[in-house]
C-alpha cells in the first residue's frame, strides 16, 4: 500500500506499508533487541513541555541530531548511540525486501 501526502508548498511524503515484511525470526531478534535495552532518554522541549515518551538516537557515524544546535544546549537524548551490527543487518535486510517488493 503506498500513501502518498502532498503538504502545503507542492512538497510531497511518501509512506509505503508492506504486510509481513520479515519473518517471525526477525521479529523476534528485533523484540528481544529492544526489550533487553534499558537506557532510553526522555525530557523536555525547549518550549519546556515533557515529551511523552522515551527515545534512543543511532547514527552510523555517531553524529549527534543536529550539528546547527549550539554545543552548550547539546541534549543528552539526542547524542547518539552505537550502531549496532542488528541495527546494520536489519536495515539491510530492510532494504534488500523494499527494493525487491518494488521490482516486482
Amino acid at each position: 500500500m503506498e500513501k502518498v501526502i502532498i503538504e502545503e508548498g507542492g512538497e510531497q511524503s511518501i509512506f509505503l506499508y508492506y504486510k509481513n515484511v520479515l519473518d517471525k525470526e526477525n521479529y523476534d531478534l528485533i523484540y528481544n533487541f529492544l526489550q533487553n535495552m534499558d537506557d532510553f532518554k526522555g525530557g523536555e522541549t525547549s518550549y519546556g513541555r515533557t515529551i511523552p515518551r522515551l527515545q534512543k538516537w543511532y547514527h552510523t557515524e555517531n553524529l549527534y541530531f543536529s550539528k546547527d544546535w549550539k554545543t552548550s544546549n547539546l541534549y543528552k537524548r539526542w547524542i547518539s548511540h552505537n550502531y549496532e551490527r542488528i541495527l546494520i543487518e536489519l536495515q539491510k535486510k530492510m532494504q534488500l525486501k523494499i527494493i525487491n517488493l518494488n521490482i516486482n
